[in-house]
């Protein structure tokens, strides 16, 4: 589970995929971080369930929290024994002795930009924290937002912190949530050749030079799909034993401020009903309920290119982000509507547009939006030759039906 502590951060990423929930360094709001009464309600319900578990914190900038020192206290007397901290590396001085008095017990997975990014007083900043502070197992991950990345800054921070065996890659995923300027920060299908051959050229790098010996993973984040690579580069990365391909998690849950739960930021804006940590006492349900959320971006996303239909490596396929699906969604959804306005389009293309405007705004988990649709299309199914769409909607309403009671 991602405790999502704080939405305060000091970082301003140029890609991301939270931007549009993230704030500076003050804010009024109190639901802008965590409180300590919801934070031990959480605690409770990770002991609960496995008290041997880490606990994962993330922001914003999680170090933000304006109690942090009592939040990692917390953790501690509670009986956990680890706790990752997902930050990017600028923390003030006070924070840094703070966090120095738990390096027991946590590991650090730093999230890295260009240095073309921050200023060089940033940089600093940035690379005295991941000297100072990372223990055994913490990683550097970094994001690949535009086609021209240069990773030699990821090897010379390797170089300086040969403690630090694990590296996760990650990809800049179109999502609605972005605004413009997030978009053009992000990787499109006609990037991927470019951005197939960085990450082989990166990964091929580091496994022949001296940190093979000691590395312990590098680790594709998220998705994977085998068109990032030529066949001859993906036999090559399949035979590197370090190297691993990611997938969308269902059992990684993502615990925002306000006690809400996502199964991916991706897939957080439209959900409706909203569902809380407190409707899912049970660990079990929450998992249940999350990996149904997966199969319906699964079931009821549009694919993002037609050419995936007949890819022969589809079966071998993670699928694409849900984030893209769900632009194509949208964009699908607003045309329809536009259709929808007029008044002389008959009657079977009233039925065929609504249903496809439902269908989509499942995929996006707007169940109460999909059922109005869906609704409205049965009310509009008059004739026989359409009874069998109206025997699929009652099979989708049920199956809404179903995960809006889970946790009820």
């Amino acid at each position: 589970m991602n405790i999502i502590l704080t939405n305060f951060c000091n970082g301003k990423c140029p890609y991301c995929f939270a931007a549009d929930t993230m704030y500076g360094e003050k804010s009024q709001n109190l639901e802008d971080e965590f409180s300590i009464k919801d934070f031990s309600l959480v605690l409770d319900h990770l002991y609960t369930n496995n008290p041997n578990q880490a606990v994962r914190l993330l922001g914003g900038e999680p170090t933000k929290h304006s109690r942090l020192d009592e939040i990692l206290n917390m953790i501690i007397r509670k009986g956990f024994k680890r706790i990752i901290i997902f930050s990017n590396g600028i923390i003030d001085n006070k924070n840094k002795e703070i966090l120095k008095k738990y390096l027991d017990n946590i590991s650090f997975i730093w999230n890295i930009n260009p240095p073309d990014i921050y200023p060089e007083a940033i940089n600093k900043i940035i690379n005295d924290c991941v000297k100072e502070l990372s223990t055994p197992g913490s990683n550097i991950w970094f994001n690949i937002f535009r086609t021209d990345y240069n990773l030699d800054f990821i090897h010379k921070m390797i170089d300086d912190n040969p403690i630090i065996t694990r590296i996760r890659i990650g990809i800049s995923h179109p999502m609605w949530s972005k605004s413009a300027r997030e978009q053009k920060n992000a990787i499109y299908i006609k990037d991927y050749p470019q951005v197939g051959t960085l990450i082989y050229d990166f990964v091929t790098k580091i496994i022949s030079r001296k940190w093979v010996n000691y590395f312990e993973e590098i680790r594709l984040d998220c998705w994977y799909t085998p068109c990032l690579w030529s066949k001859e580069e993906s036999k090559v990365l399949k035979s590197i034993p370090i190297f691993s391909y990611g997938g969308c998690s269902t059992e990684v849950i993502d615990v925002t401020t306000d006690l809400r739960i996502n199964p991916c930021f991706t897939r957080n804006k439209d959900q409706s009903p909203v569902r809380t940590l407190k409707d899912f006492p049970d660990a079990n349900k929450l998992i249940r309920y999350t990996i149904e959320q997966d199969a319906i971006s699964k079931d009821f996303l549009p694919i993002v290119s037609s050419d995936c239909e007949l890819c022969e490596d589809r079966k071998d396929c993670s699928g694409w982000c849900s984030g893209e699906r769900i632009i194509l969604a949208k964009l699908r959804i607003a045309k329809w509507e536009f259709i929808l306005r007029n008044p002389q389009l008959p009657i079977y293309e009233q039925i065929n547009t609504l249903y496809d405007i439902g269908t989509l705004l499942i995929g996006c988990h707007d169940y109460k939006g999909a059922i109005e649709y869906l609704r409205k299309t049965n009310s509009l199914i008059q004739s026989s030759w359409m009874r069998e769409k109206e025997r699929d909607i009652r099979i989708i309403l049920k199956r809404i039906h179903d995960i809006i009671k889970c946790g009820e």
